[in-house]
């Protein structure tokens, strides 16, 4: 059976769309755009052991936290990176109260990828705070790479740079010529 990536992407696109339209609005819902404030380093994944700046797109539905994780080589978060597949699909995000843990493959999405380790991310919902006069939503917490443990851990802080109501349909894609292209390859056997 094949399956074309065309058909799964609107698929997901969707679902994202669906997850926040159903979630409760409540000041602990984690659905918006987040950013890194600071570049992020992980080492002993190719790619991301040099500094980039991660951004986190995530929809929540009751417990369940689904979303896209991308990686830029800039602050202002405009340039994707080119040295490594830009765009990762949340794996297993799961939110329980203040607290939040999710997964994404650290080669990305792009094809080759799967089976590639997972990054771990926890996180901590922190309320309002001001920097620069500026107030904003934090996610703070680490992320690492699966079975390095501790001093592989890198700590991060996020900052909600869109709620959920502000999200538009080209931020639920990837953005990836690779996956995105007007009649992409097909991908083979999914069973």
């Amino acid at each position: 059976m094949s399956v074309r990536l065309s058909a799964v992407c609107p698929a997901l696109s969707a679902a994202l769309f669906l997850a926040g339209l159903v979630s409760c609005d409540s000041s602990r819902m984690i659905s918006g755009i987040y950013q890194s404030d600071l570049p992020v380093v992980i080492d002993g994944v190719p790619g991301l052991d040099t500094p980039r700046y991660f951004e986190m797109m995530l929809a929540q539905f009751g417990p369940d936290i689904t979303g896209i994780v991308r990686v830029y080589d800039d602050a202002d978060f405009l340039v994707p990176s080119s040295e490594v597949c830009p765009c990762r699909f949340v794996e297993n995000g799961k939110v329980e109260s203040s607290s939040m843990a999710l997964s994404f493959r650290s080669h990305g999405d792009c094809p080759g990828s799967s089976g590639t380790p997972l990054i771990i991310g926890r996180f901590t919902f922190k309320e309002p705070v001001v920097v620069d006069d500026e107030a904003g939503e934090l996610l703070s917490g680490t992320l690492e790479l699966q079975d390095a443990g501790e001093p592989g851990q890198v700590d991060v802080t996020f900052r909600r740079a869109r709620t959920w109501r502000q999200v538009g349909e080209a931020d639920l894609k990837c953005g990836d010529p690779l996956l995105y292209a007007d009649d992409p390859p097909e991908t083979g056997d999914a069973g």
